[in-house]
């Protein structure tokens, strides 16, 4: 998981933006809306596409604080209206989001600072989780021609396979180092 996201910040760093960008709407977005007001598009690649929601936008050109040339619902998510505030995300942001199921910039506007560490301690389960349970399901279509299928099988199953044993062995002497503590 780590390498992966390593890889998407890097992929973006070398596109000449940053890996992981987001912002919020200014404005409220109908479903046939074809220019985005956002706060910053700082971090985002001129012509690419971001995330909102479940819906995923197309465009070909930004301003200091807009997205321009939308086409909505691209990728075969279907066009929907959005409230003033709601997150925007790049491809990289999206990705580790939907990985780990926790968006903490998200949680602390809504939380606070105080509920952050509680609401982590939540997440580490399910981002365990996916991780056991070999959730990448984002990793759909092909990049390049390159069916990502193949990105599953060649780097991720196995190491999903190699984290599960290092966990056990962390856990087996986890516990170890307890039973140390109740025997003479």
């Amino acid at each position: 998981m780590t390498l992966f996201i390593i890889g998407t910040i890097l992929s973006f760093s070398v596109e000449g933006e940053f890996g992981i960008a987001a912002t919020s709407l200014t404005t409220t977005l109908d479903n046939n809306d074809l220019v985005i007001e956002v706060d910053d598009t700082t971090g985002f690649l001129t012509l690419d596409f971001i995330v909102i929601g479940e819906e995923n936008i197309c465009y070909t050109g930004k301003t200091a604080t807009t997205f321009t040339g939308i086409t909505r619902g691209c990728q075969d998510t279907g066009a929907e209206a959005h409230a003033a505030g709601v997150s925007v995300y790049n491809e990289g942001s999206n990705i580790v989001n939907s990985l780990i199921g926790f968006n903490i910039a998200e949680a602390m506007s809504t939380a606070g600072v105080i509920r952050v560490p509680f609401m982590l301690a939540t997440t580490v389960p399910r981002t365990f989780a996916k991780i056991i349970s070999w959730d990448y399901s984002y990793l759909e279509g092909s990049l390049w021609t390159v069916p990502l299928v193949y990105v599953k099988f060649i780097l991720f199953y196995p190491l999903s396979g190699a984290f599960m044993i290092s966990f056990i062995i962390m856990m087996v002497n986890i516990f170890m180092g307890i039973a140390r503590l109740f025997t003479p």
